[in-house]
């Protein structure tokens, strides 16, 4: 696997000088390689009654805020959008998503495909170990 800073045409990858995942379009890459982004929605705590999100954070802390992990090609806001409307949705997100985490988690992004599932389920499990609610996919 290509470290984040490379692409994976062995080009030198202009991902590293973007300062924010969107807008995620071709003339800002060095190349053709997908390049994905982490969004971060910040979920309503009613989310907790929910059996299946207790299960998966038995090491939730009470007033931590609750969190969905994901990964699209798109724009996160666009993606999230889509979350709402129910299209291709998560529905955890689509009925307690509140709002986009855009700057906390920017930095994170944008990273190339190839490495977008482990670095989703590695922000999900740094979250969990601090106390967050969180689900991912």
């Amino acid at each position: 696997m290509k470290g984040r800073n490379q692409c994976l045409n062995d080009k030198t990858s202009a991902i590293s000088k973007l300062s924010v995942a969107v807008p995620l379009k071709r003339q800002e890459r060095c190349c053709e390689c997908p390049v994905h982004a982490k969004p971060a929605i910040r979920l309503d705590d009613a989310v907790l009654q929910k059996r299946k999100f207790r299960e998966r954070n038995p090491g939730y802390q009470p007033g931590k805020p609750c969190v969905y992990v994901g990964q699209t090609a798109r724009d996160p806001d666009e993606r999230f959008q889509q979350h709402k409307e129910g299209h291709k949705a998560s529905r955890i997100a689509k009925r307690y998503g509140k709002y986009l985490m855009r700057k906390r988690y920017e930095h994170l992004n944008p990273v190339l495909a190839a490495e977008a599932e482990d670095q989703e389920k590695a922000l999900a499990a740094a979250l969990q170990r601090k106390g967050y609610g969180v689900w991912w996919n």
